[in-house]
């Protein structure tokens, strides 16, 4: 015949939830040692690389300005736009 055991109380299991929720996941693998702290990122090189893909398009723009201000003499309208666009751009909140 089967015993009846006792059901455990709100406060029992809210404490045992919270042991589960707080202790890790999983075990690391073997011969890794975990760092919570301070993790290895790639945040120099996304910031390198984001710095690039601002930096050419702007001076090549500026280069296609110049040109067409100072050698070609001649403006036309996606050239104002240009402009404005940088404008815009640099102004730009980055909230």
């Amino acid at each position: 015949m089967a015993t009846p055991t006792a059901t455990p109380t709100a406060e029992q299991l809210q404490a045992e939830l919270q042991a589960v929720l707080n202790g890790p996941a999983a075990p690391p693998p073997a011969g890794v040692t975990p760092n919570f702290n301070d993790p290895p990122n790639l945040n120099r090189a996304v910031a390198a690389v984001l710095t690039l893909c601002i930096l050419l398009p702007t001076v090549a723009v500026l280069l296609r300005l110049y040109t067409k201000k100072f050698l070609i003499q001649s403006w036309a309208y996606e050239d104002y736009e240009n402009l404005l666009y940088i404008a815009i751009r640099e102004f730009q909140s980055d909230d």
